[in-house]
């Protein structure tokens, strides 16, 4: 019935009144199964040894049959009929039908809701219903990830992948089609970099490697992550699978729950810095996955050098960073070091010169990337607008003091300065109290807290919370729950290095930047934390920029970056051959950065650093 509701290569949008139908069936869908789901691969087991065995014992159904066999194949019917017996007297096969005849049951019993039920849950769920259109139009196994562009695909790859199965029985999740192939990608290749854009899901395809590895029998798995993203991963793991989670992490009982993980078996989460002071037990890994992996580029670090060590145990890998390149290609090349030293070395011998199909080929066997607009057709529209203001006389005042006292952070805080009455801020209010006419949500993001802290002034009781650099993880999720619970209009505030990465924002269509950033991937991932799987409205960006500031020069630095990244790693040659497929120190090149900024700005208003 699906099927015929829509062409093969439409791009499926739900609307109310539109789609109604097609709602609702998906709702039924869903529903049915996330009520037998969890049991189908056990009735598929149970199936499948009953086959088995009844093919066994055949010998026993007719005189003449039993006559004719001989003595080894009437010795296998006997025992083939005793272990049937058993399994049709085992107590848990009787409470398994039991489960199922109570899932068929709730299925029978069930209403169907009105329509308005339908579209409440689809706002809150819209990546479900997406994904249970993809299963049931056949999609979620497709092995296609893009059309074939520039590169050709290695065989040997292309090979692997589609000779590779997923085991799902361990996850409650259902996979988009893309999901699916970046997970046999990385079950298939052993070690990759899943570099997708932010808001495609690459924590889901690594929960679905570490699902099928524990269905297969693999024991321990590891988990490295950003303190700001360890509850996400616990939330995660218990939401998509029924895998068991270990939060190892603080001073307390960390070493308890590492050891409980190692007689038990599970996904250990752990911060960089955590695994830095613990002593992991000795135990072979399945996988280990370490998200937002850039944070290791450097291999010279103490925190580099452990991730390292730990990788070196385990069977599979996966490096997760939706930025594997930000300021050049060593980076990029830094990374697949880790996994693949061969291609790195490849890759060393590469230069912005040279083609960059070529360096996608090359880097071809352990990275894979797709993009929003290639595999999220429904996704709806972004619009970006830069929001370009004139300082105000006090805002002049307060920048040109900034720029004297030769300091960049002080500098790029000076449009706020003046508080309500600043430029930047009035826009700013204008945006929200637009919002607010509108019923939308607002994500707001600065770099820096004290921006935030005016913002929050002047926003008043329209402001649920700020996220910062202190804000614990579970406080966090807290905020944004409560936060998209909110019927209509409502306001969030984050620091950007805070809150920019590991959050599910949806609820959220209009995003405010406060103020340009060092690196374009620092954006990019504030504003996929609203438009990803799961948004359902067209989400409006707006970046705030003062004319005759810092921020001209900071535009021109972060559109050679994004051109750098374009050109190398924003696509890669397997998705492209597969359709299917807190304020503190900055880190050296930013601190060049922001010397050259500030000296630009220092000549161009004619003043010197004052001493």
């Amino acid at each position: 019935m699906l099927r015929g509701e829509v062409d093969d290569d439409s791009a499926i949008r739900l609307e109310p009144g539109l789609t109604d139908r097609l709602a609702r069936a998906l709702y039924d869908y869903d529903r049915i199964e996330r009520l037998i789901g969890p049991l189908r691969a056990k009735a598929e087991q149970y199936r499948d040894e009953a086959g088995r065995l009844r093919g066994s014992a055949k010998p026993l159904r007719g005189k003449l049959r039993w006559m004719l066999s001989g003595p080894k194949r009437k010795a296998e019917a006997a025992e083939a009929l005793g272990t049937l017996t058993k399994l049709l007297d085992d107590p848990a096969r009787t409470a398994f039908l039991e489960d199922l005849r109570r899932a068929h049951q709730a299925v029978g019993d069930t209403a169907p809701p009105p329509m308005a039920v339908v579209w409440r849950d689809f706002n809150q769920r819209s990546a479900a219903y997406y994904s249970a259109l993809d299963a049931a139009l056949g999609e979620a196994v497709d092995t296609k990830t893009g059309g074939s562009r520039e590169a050709e695909l290695p065989p040997e790859v292309v090979a692997a992948v589609e000779a590779q199965p997923l085991d799902t029985s361990l996850l409650t999740a259902t996979l988009r089609g893309y999901q699916h192939f970046g997970a046999r990608y990385a079950l298939a290749q052993k070690a990759v970099v899943l570099g997708d854009e932010m808001g495609l899901g690459k924590t889901v395809q690594a929960i679905a490697a570490l699902a099928h590895l524990s269905a297969s029998g693999r024991k321990h798995f590891f988990v490295v992550c950003p303190s700001s993203v360890m509850a996400n991963w616990e939330r995660e793991i218990e939401r998509l699978s029924s895998l068991t989670s270990f939060r190892v992490h603080g001073s307390g009982e960390r070493d308890k729950v590492l050891n409980r993980w190692a007689r038990q078996g599970g996904v250990a989460i752990t911060t960089f810095d955590t695994l830095r002071v613990v002593s992991v037990p000795p135990r072979p890994l399945g996988l280990a996955v370490v998200d937002e992996a850039h944070f290791i580029k450097n291999p010279e670090t103490a925190r580099a050098k452990n991730v390292r060590a730990l990788l070196k145990r385990a069977e599979h890998t996966i490096l997760l960073s939706g930025t594997p390149l930000e300021n050049r290609v060593a980076e990029f090349t830094e990374l697949l070091g880790y996994l693949r030293p061969d291609l790195a070395d490849a890759l060393d011998r590469s230069d912005e010169s040279d083609d960059p199909a070529a360096f996608r080929r090359i880097a071809a066997p352990a990275y894979l990337r797709r993009n929003q607009k290639d595999v999220l057709k429904e996704l709806p529209e972004m619009v970006a607008v830069d929001e370009w203001v004139e300082f105000t006389d006090a805002d002049q005042q307060a920048y040109h003091d900034a720029v004297m006292a030769g300091h960049i952070m002080y500098v790029r805080q000076a449009a706020y300065r003046s508080g309500a009455a600043s430029a930047k801020m009035q826009r700013l209010v204008e945006l929200v109290d637009e919002a607010r006419e509108n019923g939308l949500k607002v994500l707001i993001f600065s770099y820096f807290r004290e921006v935030l802290a005016t913002v929050e002034q002047a926003l008043g009781e329209r402001v649920v919370g700020s996220i910062t650099g202190d804000t614990i993880p579970g406080t966090r999720l807290d905020l944004v729950d409560g936060f998209s619970k909110i019927d209509g209009h409502a306001v969030l505030l984050s620091q950007i290095d805070a809150g920019g990465t590991g959050l599910n924002v949806q609820a959220a269509s209009v995003v405010i930047l406060c103020e340009p950033q060092f690196k374009p991937s620092t954006e990019d991932q504030a504003i996929a934390r609203a438009h990803r799987m799961g948004q359902n409205r067209v989400v409006r960006v707006y970046r705030l920029l003062a004319k005759d500031s810092v921020d001209d020069a900071l535009l021109a630095r972060l559109g050679a970056k994004a051109r750098l990244f374009d050109r190398y790693a924003r696509r890669s040659a397997v998705a492209d051959f597969s359709p299917s497929a807190v304020d503190g120190e900055l880190a050296g090149s930013e601190r060049a950065l922001a010397r050259d900024l500030l000296a630009g700005e220092q000549e161009r208003i004619g003043v010197r650093r004052s001493r």
